[in-house]
């Protein structure tokens, strides 16, 4: 039961009394009233310490749900904060963003969670590490440092050990990264090569081996070298001798002479050959990739081959090889993309070429004839009603073979002509339609296929000077009517035009 006053009107969800069954219906003889979480917004009017005493006891996913509904983080990371650090945990691992919540929080209880996780519980790291990873290399390195301060050499191996089992299940490239930021830091080598020590051999043959072999991490060498120098030489000759014979061979070349001495005696493998066949080929074509090792030492060791095409690693064999016996490996590569291919393995390297195949005449399919119009011009594009005018089709066969088509004229809509092309493939033709104007006025559409051009028709106008030879010709009508039909009148102008002729 809690203790304290509760205001019921904010109380929400029920949860199921100790030992599971459902809540009791209520309060009569033996039975018991099951506590009730308390509601949102009971918890944001709360003091952090006061919202944790209201929460303590229930189960740790029904205050998770609870509290990531807060959209309060500083609220809700000073609630956690007041919990004991493993009923945090178990809240801290049901959200989404567990890295941000353990980076923010106060180091000291970020230390005292991370002291209550076990190995399943290694997604934490790489969320933490998603969000920051030189934040949470520091917090690695400072929850090293905490656990293992005063400790004699027993109990710190089990300090190790402990956080070693969390950390080295993480993805194996997170791992890499988290140690190589920790190893930049002032004077931390060490505790790298601390979590190595403590981690599973198999985990740290691993992470050592992508540390080494993976390209990505070619300019942090130095960083594991530095490593090296802190771990005990027993435990890393253990883990030298499980590396593949490719990391054994990189890591040779940068260690110094004081510690090659100290290893282990190995198997050296001697590269053979590397051949491709062929080395010019067709897409689909298979190519054979051959490469041949040999161990040139006195004891039976285990070798592992990778063979990378255009730098990737593409083939990888691994296996056993007693005292000179050598094996061939044969692998079959299918490449799909025009160009050169680049195959390495140990120090040989040997290029082949997937090229265009030619296409076969046989398979060769055409298309078929397509006459289709390119161009259709109208001249001239205005003429007089009753006038012609002439239509030019210009028609192409964009196929590729010879072919026929007949294509008819429209005249406003109306069909008024049809002629017939054929053509070679690639050819070309014009057509010629002659269209007369009568009975047409104003814009014309003509068509032919899916082109349309216009021309229009005007009405002929009668010269001015026309009119003016109609109006003489009626004036002189209308003048010899009256001369002819009225004497007097006619008589007076014989006379006036004989004085006309007289007068000087």
């Amino acid at each position: 039961m809690h203790s304290g006053t509760y205001d019921t009107t904010s109380f929400s969800i029920t949860s199921a009394p100790p030992g599971g069954g459902p809540p009791p219906s209520g309060g009569g003889p033996g039975g018991v009233v099951a506590p009730m979480i308390p509601s949102l917004q009971v918890i944001r009017a709360r003091a952090p310490k006061e919202a944790a005493l209201l929460l303590k006891g229930f189960d740790a996913k029904d205050v998770a749900k609870l509290l990531f509904q807060l959209n309060d983080e500083p609220h809700l990371l000073k609630i956690l904060e007041n919990f004991k650090p493993s009923y945090s945990l178990q809240i801290i691992r049901l959200s989404d963003n567990a890295g941000k919540l353990l980076l923010e929080m106060s180091r000291e209880m970020m230390i005292n969670i991370l002291s209550e996780a076990n190995e399943g519980d290694y997604p934490l790291i790489g969320s933490m590490f998603d969000y920051d990873k030189n934040i949470t290399a520091q917090a690695i390195e400072d929850l090293i440092k905490e656990k293992t301060a005063g400790l004699e050499d027993v109990e710190r191996r089990i300090q190790l050990t402990q956080i070693a089992s969390v950390i080295g299940k993480a993805e194996k490239t997170t791992l890499v990264e988290i140690f190589i930021t920790i190893a930049k830091l002032p004077d931390t080598p060490s505790t790298v090569a601390y979590l190595i020590e403590s981690m599973k051999t198999s985990d740290a043959v691993d992470t050592i081996e992508l540390w080494i072999t993976d390209e990505s991490y070619a300019g942090a060498l130095n960083e594991l070298l530095n490593v090296i120098k802190y771990m005990d030489a027993n435990i890393f000759g253990e883990i030298y001798k499980r590396l593949s014979w490719e990391a054994r061979s990189l890591l040779l070349e940068s260690l110094p002479e004081t510690t090659i001495a100290s290893l282990p005696e190995v198997t050296v493998f001697q590269t053979m050959e590397l051949t491709i066949n062929p080395i010019e080929g067709y897409p689909g074509d298979i190519f054979t990739v051959v490469y041949a090792i040999k161990n040139t030492g006195n004891e039976t060791d285990r070798y592992n081959i990778v063979i990378k095409i255009n730098g990737i690693d593409t083939f990888l064999e691994e296996g056993f090889l007693e005292p000179g016996e050598s094996k061939t490996i044969s692998e079959q590569y299918n490449p799909t993309t025009i160009g050169e291919y680049v195959v390495e393995a140990g120090n040989f390297t040997r290029i082949f070429n997937l090229v265009e195949a030619e296409p076969d005449p046989t398979d060769i399919v055409l298309r078929p004839a397509n006459l289709v119009v390119k161009t259709l011009e109208i001249v001239p594009e205005t003429v007089k009603e009753g006038e012609s005018l002439s239509i030019f089709v210009e028609i192409e066969n964009t196929g590729e073979v010879s072919g026929e088509r007949s294509f008819a004229l429209y005249l406003n809509a109306i069909e008024v002509d049809a002629k017939g092309a054929y053509l070679q493939a690639g050819g070309k033709t014009v057509m010629i339609f002659t269209v007369s104007s009568d009975s047409l006025s104003g814009v014309n559409t003509i068509e032919v296929s899916e082109l349309s051009q216009t021309f229009t028709v005007v009405q002929e106008q009668t010269p001015f000077w026309k009119y003016i030879a109609i109006i003489g010709v009626l004036l002189a009508v209308i003048i010899g009517y009256y001369i002819q039909n009225t004497p007097k009148l006619r008589d007076t102008i014989v006379n006036r035009i004989a004085e006309l002729k007289s007068s000087p």
